[in-house]
């Protein structure tokens, strides 16, 4: 992986010589970097951004993603508030990026946030706040969200959201071994 970011990078200075530069580019790269967790590189684009004045609502989540992969949690919360339109993406970010960087509290208190601005949480928001109960051991929270993931998903959607639901039921398969071992 680290060569083709290497090649990443490389292709990204060809073409700044020969294309301008554009919101989506410095988007994906941003991506790219959050995967590798290469701070340094990824540090590079956001300034890069700034002085081309590059900012909209999906380049400001990929960079706060970005900085909670390579743990600066404090800059993702200051993207965070910085974004005007918040979406389930955007709050699945940032209360990812808490309970992976050990802010398990947060992560619940952004959730009720959410709830509050009546935005609907995806599968993908359900396993993270699901993977903070896991952490402070409360099973019947747990077991709440679950009971929601199954009438307002689920059985909504007739099953078709297969691929978040089967990623999903693996997930409360973890956090029943976790209890209950």
């Amino acid at each position: 992986m680290e060569g083709d970011i290497e090649k990443l990078v490389n292709r990204f200075s060809e073409m700044q010589g020969i294309a301008g530069l554009s919101i989506e580019t410095l988007t994906l790269l941003i991506s790219a970097f959050a995967k590798s967790r290469d701070l340094f590189q990824g540090e590079q684009i956001h300034c890069l951004s700034i002085k081309a004045g590059f900012c909209d609502d999906v380049l400001l989540t990929s960079l706060l993603d970005f900085y909670a992969k390579c743990g600066k949690i404090e800059i993702s919360d200051q993207l965070f508030r910085k974004i005007s339109y918040r979406k389930n993406v955007t709050f699945g970010a940032m209360m990812s990026g808490f309970v992976q960087n050990g802010y398990v509290k947060d992560a619940i208190n952004l959730f009720h946030t959410m709830q509050a601005a009546n935005v609907d949480p995806g599968a993908e928001i359900l396993r993270s706040i699901l993977d903070a109960y896991t952490q402070l051991g409360a099973l019947q929270l747990g077991k709440a969200i679950h009971g929601y993931f199954t009438r307002n998903i689920f059985l909504q959607n007739n099953g078709r959201n297969y691929i978040s639901g089967s990623l999903y039921l693996k997930h409360v398969h973890k956090m029943q071994k976790h209890f209950f071992c």
